[in-house]
């Protein structure tokens, strides 16, 4: 089964058009990630927010002023928060006559199948697994030592081990009535991870304990 590396922000970009090498930024979603990076998504389209400027442009001799279109060669059997996902690959026009493709990407271990092939396979495969298994979650420093509770201003790693979860997507109930946590910086509500999907058989998310806010004086 073919495979290709899945394009993730702050990788570069090449325009044949264009003098200098672009770099895209991911605005689509904020919790996916791949190497510390967020995912890309075919939403990360809009010039200079998503991509930016290639130098000089060889078509106007002026500024590069990016005119895109849409992704193409995208996945949609590889869904993040049902938008299909970007690959080494896939590729975006400009509507001045310029094609944009990745160069450099930031990452160089995380694949996805690609041809109808692998969409038959994932099929079959989700067919036959047997129902997604939570074996196992615990807390970590971040020497990796297995600790039963932080403290407040520490950061920490939550590892998830299961069976048949890899590319599953739930929510993680993390509730203390002592402590509250935030994720890629964002604070858990409730104490909950909401729409977390896996990258594998055993994750490792890392996390910061606050205090909680209802402790919070006002």
């Amino acid at each position: 089964m073919d495979k290709e590396l899945v394009l993730i922000e702050n990788s570069l970009l090449k325009c044949d058009k264009g003098s200098l090498l672009g770099i895209l930024k991911v605005t689509s979603q904020n919790f996916v990630k791949v190497n510390e990076f967020l995912q890309a998504t075919e939403k990360d389209c809009n010039p200079n927010e998503n991509i930016t400027p290639f130098g000089i442009c060889s078509i106007t001799q002026k500024p590069c002023v990016l005119n895109l279109l849409q992704w193409q060669h995208t996945f949609n059997f590889h869904l993040v928060n049902n938008m299909a996902s970007l690959t080494e690959k896939s590729k975006i026009p400009c509507a001045l006559g310029g094609m944009i493709t990745p160069e450099i990407i930031p990452q160089n271990f995380y694949y996805i199948g690609t041809g109808e092939d692998s969409i038959q396979k994932e099929q079959e495969e989700q067919t036959i697994l047997t129902k997604p298994i939570l074996n196992r979650f615990f807390l970590t420093d971040l020497q990796g030592n297995e600790i039963e509770k932080g403290e407040i201003g520490q950061w920490i790693y939550l590892v998830i081990e299961g069976e048949n979860i890899k590319g599953k997507t739930t929510d993680i109930d993390l509730s203390d009535k002592d402590l509250d946590f935030e994720y890629n910086g964002e604070y858990l509500t409730d104490d909950i991870l909401k729409g977390y999907t896996f990258y594998g058989n055993k994750d490792q998310l890392l996390l910061k304990i606050i205090a909680p806010k209802n402790d919070t004086e006002i």
